[in-house]
Protein backbone atom coordinates (compact mmCIF):
# COMPACT_ATOMS: atom_id res chain seq x y z
CA UNK A 1 0.00 0.00 0.00
CA UNK A 2 1.39 3.50 -0.69
CA UNK A 3 2.11 5.17 2.67
CA UNK A 4 0.74 8.43 1.24
CA UNK A 5 -2.85 7.17 1.28
CA UNK A 6 -2.71 5.37 4.19
CA UNK A 7 -5.36 6.13 6.69
CA UNK A 8 -2.44 7.05 9.69
CA UNK A 9 -1.27 9.92 7.31
CA UNK A 10 -4.21 12.06 8.53
CA UNK A 11 -6.74 14.80 6.68
CA UNK A 12 -8.98 13.71 3.96
CA UNK A 13 -7.89 10.47 4.24
CA UNK A 14 -8.17 9.29 7.66
CA UNK A 15 -12.19 9.13 7.43
CA UNK A 16 -13.96 5.66 8.03
CA UNK A 17 -15.93 4.65 5.00
CA UNK A 18 -19.08 5.52 6.55
CA UNK A 19 -18.05 9.30 7.06
CA UNK A 20 -16.55 9.53 3.58
CA UNK A 21 -20.03 8.41 2.60
CA UNK A 22 -21.69 10.91 4.36
CA UNK A 23 -19.30 13.52 3.51
CA UNK A 24 -19.98 12.68 -0.01
CA UNK A 25 -23.45 13.22 0.14
CA UNK A 26 -23.90 16.22 2.04
CA UNK A 27 -21.35 17.39 -0.90
CA UNK A 28 -24.13 16.13 -3.37
CA UNK A 29 -26.57 18.00 -1.44
CA UNK A 30 -25.01 21.31 -1.45
CA UNK A 31 -24.11 20.86 -5.30
CA UNK A 32 -26.80 19.61 -6.68
CA UNK A 33 -28.97 22.17 -4.22
CA UNK A 34 -29.99 25.03 -6.96
CA UNK A 35 -29.48 22.56 -9.82
CA UNK A 36 -31.92 21.33 -12.49
CA UNK A 37 -31.87 17.50 -13.38
CA UNK A 38 -29.92 18.19 -16.77
CA UNK A 39 -27.12 19.99 -14.85
CA UNK A 40 -27.01 17.54 -11.42
CA UNK A 41 -26.28 14.59 -14.09
CA UNK A 42 -23.71 16.81 -16.41
CA UNK A 43 -22.16 17.80 -12.84
CA UNK A 44 -22.59 13.99 -11.66
CA UNK A 45 -20.95 12.64 -15.01
CA UNK A 46 -18.05 15.20 -14.58
CA UNK A 47 -16.95 14.26 -11.33
CA UNK A 48 -17.12 10.60 -12.09
CA UNK A 49 -14.83 11.41 -15.03
CA UNK A 50 -12.59 13.06 -12.69
CA UNK A 51 -12.76 9.83 -10.70
CA UNK A 52 -12.40 7.64 -12.77
CA UNK A 53 -9.00 9.45 -14.45
CA UNK A 54 -7.58 9.87 -10.74
CA UNK A 55 -7.98 6.21 -10.65
CA UNK A 56 -6.06 5.50 -14.17
CA UNK A 57 -3.14 7.77 -13.11
CA UNK A 58 -2.73 6.44 -9.86
CA UNK A 59 -3.24 2.82 -10.65
CA UNK A 60 0.01 1.47 -9.63
CA UNK A 61 0.21 3.33 -6.66
CA UNK A 62 -1.46 0.08 -4.73
CA UNK A 63 0.16 -2.55 -6.36
CA UNK A 64 3.75 -4.29 -5.40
Amino acid sequence: MNKDCSSENGGGFSLSPVELSLLSFAIALVLGENLDEGQRALLGNFLVAVGDNLINLTSGAWSN
